[in-house]
């Protein structure tokens, strides 16, 4: 045990170790350590991370609807004066 109480592979989840450490003890690969692993390969190669290839299977809390990020839709000219706003 850590001094926070968590074993080993507890405290490294979310970062490429713990990925690795659950593939050599032939776990299943939690969620977090998928997307450092993800994030890992893509700095390793030089591209945005873009997210595990899974949806997330973890519960949603307080009974809030999943986050989705905002996605500007709008034609990109300023409404006022017809004006394109980069």
């Amino acid at each position: 045990m850590t001094s926070l109480g968590k074993t080993w592979s507890e405290a490294q989840c979310g970062t490429e170790a713990g990925h690795q450490l659950h593939v050599r003890r032939k776990e299943r690969v939690c969620y977090s350590c998928m997307q450092g692993h993800d994030r890992y390969r893509a700095d390793l190669r030089g591209y945005e991370s873009t997210g595990p290839k899974v949806p997330d299977p973890r519960q949603v809390r307080n009974s809030l609807p999943p986050f989705r990020p905002y996605v500007y839709r709008g034609t990109g000219a300023d409404a006022y004066t017809g004006e394109v706003v980069e």
